[in-house]
């Protein structure tokens, strides 16, 4: 992808900048003009980590949006070879990792939004975890979890 199609007016990190920017990368992608049916969060945090290193954001901003990245693969889709992934691509230990999602975590319930938090059946444990729970079955099995 060309870096000079996407800078200027199309990415101004203000709201419309990014639905702009979606759009474009939309069309490149998938060759679909039509962005009246598309969401404006259609492409997921990771990919924009790549797009924000191509565009040479700064290093603060790149962080924001792999905590973001990794928020959304560990709390919401509670997927553990996914997050180990992540963490391993953004350098991460596991304890720093631990940290970093239970300080989140933290935040997340000082503004009230528990829904990421409440109770999710994990298939590995056959129970259904709190996110504080899962976090613990992460760093137990940690070694155990296979990522290709």
């Amino acid at each position: 992808m060309d870096k000079k199609a996407h800078t200027g007016n199309t990415f101004d990190r203000g709201k419309e900048g990014l639905i702009r920017l979606k759009c474009d990368l939309h069309t490149h992608i998938i060759g679909d003009t039509n962005h009246e049916k598309m969401s404006p969060w259609m492409l997921t945090p990771w990919a924009f980590i790549d797009l924000a290193s191509s565009l040479g954001l700064p290093e603060e901003e790149i962080r924001d949006l792999q905590l973001k990245a990794l928020w959304q693969m560990s709390a919401v889709y509670r997927n553990a070879p996914g997050t180990k992934k992540l963490a391993r691509q953004y350098g991460l230990s596991k304890e720093e990792l631990g940290e970093l999602l239970e300080k989140h975590a933290r935040g997340s319930r000082s503004q009230g939004d528990d829904r990421p938090l409440e109770p999710c059946y994990d298939h590995s444990t056959a129970r259904y975890l709190s996110f504080e729970e899962w976090i613990d079955q992460l760093s137990k099995n940690w070694d155990k979890i296979s990522v290709s």
